[in-house]
């Protein structure tokens, strides 16, 4: 095919780090998919344009259930100075009037509680998903905007349980926003896919 012996090898190599394939003595033996590494995930959500529904759902799922965990976890060690910041940031999300507001207190809501967790392992995994999922879905147009009339109630209970401390009452309310995140990305996507579909048949 006329390609270098260097490329190939240059290939090879980074598809055994993404856990792809196996490497051994005459030649490379393809693994399963499930048996990769989290690094494929960027390089899978690339193959449609926009993402495949079905596998953001999956990786939104892993995401809240961290997500979840690490605010049950700083309600259970943080001091009250990390309290104070996470309710400005939820007051700040209450009031988002557009999508760049809201993203603007929600990230560092999250990078907030994942950090004041203590996790090493939550940490490495949010940033692994923040590289290479979330920066594609701001891409491909999708953000987080919940719905007001569901948002407010959330947050205020949400300000509550920070306030008194009830880390399964806010890791369970986090759970519950992050759901409608969800829902909304993937029926945006779901809808996408549909147009593109009856566009392709005609």
């Amino acid at each position: 095919m006329g390609i270098h012996r260097g490329a190939i090898r240059e290939g090879l190599r980074a598809l055994a780090q993404l856990g792809l394939i196996e490497i051994k003595p005459g030649g490379a033996r393809v693994r399963p998919l499930h048996e990769a590494s989290l690094d494929v995930i960027g390089p899978l959500l690339d193959l449609q344009d926009p993402p495949d529904p079905q596998l953001v759902d999956q990786v939104l799922e892993v995401h809240h259930t961290l997500f979840a965990t690490a605010v049950r976890l700083t309600l259970e060690r943080c001091d009250d100075e990390t309290i104070r910041r996470a309710r400005v940031l939820l007051a700040r999300i209450a009031e988002a009037r557009d999508e760049a507001a809201y993203f603007k207190a929600e990230e560092p809501l999250v990078g907030l509680m994942v950090e004041a967790c203590g996790n090493l392992a939550l940490r490495l995994a949010r940033r692994a998903l923040t590289a290479q999922f979330w920066n594609r879905l701001q891409t491909a147009g999708l953000g987080l905007k919940t719905p007001r009339k569901l948002l407010g109630p959330l947050v205020r209970e949400l300000d509550e349980a920070f306030e008194t401390r009830n880390a399964e009452e806010g890791s369970r309310l986090i759970y519950s926003l992050m759901r409608v995140h969800r829902e909304r990305i993937v029926k945006e996507l779901e809808r996408t896919h549909a147009i593109r579909e009856k566009e392709e048949l005609r």
